[in-house]
């Protein structure tokens, strides 16, 4: 309950797909976040997930005044219901394999507990 803030780090292929959008004019879209319960610190040479346990598509809303992209998915719990969310990212492909662009691990895990009815998580990127 309540808001938390973190900052993500980016991975190598996340770093050189976002290079390849500016040198080549070849964007990858990353409208999917998966989230999971793997407590394996972050490395950037890190391709996928630990333990991913879902991934859904993300609304995306572009904020052309403040010079950036928020892309939200809200998680019930019919679709998280007794996993310890420990880790997410946001990725390209909407089932399996992708790039993913970036990821973290975070503590405390959020609980899905039968009594929380929905988490939220929003990514936005700023200039």
């Amino acid at each position: 309950y309540g808001e938390r803030t973190i900052k993500m780090s980016v991975t190598n292929i996340g770093l050189n797909s976002l290079a390849d959008g500016i040198v080549l004019n070849s964007v990858t879209s990353f409208n999917n976040i998966a989230v999971g319960d793997g407590a394996t610190g972050f490395s950037a040479a890190q391709i996928a997930l630990v333990s991913e346990d879902i991934r859904k598509a993300t609304t995306n809303t572009n904020t052309t005044t403040t010079g950036g992209v928020t892309k939200a998915i809200t998680l019930l719990t019919t679709d998280i219901a007794g996993t310890n969310l420990s880790e997410l990212g946001a990725i390209s492909a909407a089932t399996t394999g992708g790039t993913l662009l970036n990821r973290k691990v975070f503590s405390p895990t959020l609980h899905a507990g039968t009594s929380q009815t929905r988490i939220n998580i929003l990514f936005t990127w700023k200039r």
